[in-house]
């Protein structure tokens, strides 16, 4: 409870005090409209939570919206009232959570949604990409099985391209020939023991640096 106002300034009260011990534990302002009923109750609210005060209903235009929840109750006519800024602000939060709960056959279907994009990308980038190798795209699989899919069958696409490849060859002797020349050609100098080949390293080092 709160005894008095001082230098109280709010709308048209300019640097309002009252006298001391001016409040009762129940006071009635009267005043028409415009006189600054709103603003006086405003700073009493304010005086009093100042010195540690927390129980108080202040009734103003937006006491409905923050203190005040009507509903219908269920399965019993008529509504249901539920008075408080806590008990109000408790309700909103489990409102808002609620709102937010999507059935379990809604849910199914958002999930649908991205897995088939998901799977049209696929099929746009294999069929890009695919060229002459011998793959099906699995259209019947989830996108992360067709992934797996995907890497499996190339692999051995690869491999069976490889030994192809190798049963098909057919070496060209002309170009073998020039090679088996060139190797019988080169000068490889021999060496009688360690020290000959230690020193002939060494000099091919100093080359190297040079």
């Amino acid at each position: 409870m709160i005894q008095s106002l001082n230098n109280f300034s709010k709308k048209s009260w300019d640097n309002y005090s009252t006298e001391n011990d001016f409040f009762n534990s129940r006071n009635i302002v009267f005043g028409k409209n415009g006189m600054g009923k709103t603003a006086l109750g405003q700073g009493i609210i304010e005086e009093y939570t100042k010195k540690g005060g927390d129980k108080f209903r202040y009734y103003s235009e937006n006491y409905h919206d923050n203190s005040i929840i009507i509903s219908e109750r269920n399965g019993i006519k008529g509504v249901k009232a539920d008075f408080g800024r806590e008990a109000v602000e408790n309700i909103k939060t489990i409102q808002n959570l609620t709102n937010k709960i999507v059935p379990e056959g809604k849910l199914d279907k958002l999930e649908e949604i991205p897995e088939h994009s998901l799977k049209v990308t696929l099929r746009t980038i294999f069929d890009q990409n695919k060229g002459n190798v011998r793959v099906n795209f699995p259209s019947s699989k989830n996108a992360e099985e067709i992934i797996s899919i995907f890497k499996k069958q190339f692999e051995e696409a690869k491999l069976e391209k490889s030994i192809v490849e190798i049963d098909n060859f057919i070496p060209d002797s002309s170009n073998y020939e020039q090679e088996r020349d060139n190797l019988r050609a080169l000068d490889i100098p021999k060496y009688s023991d360690c020290e000959d080949l230690i020193v002939a390293l060494q000099n091919l080092k100093s080359i190297e640096l040079k």
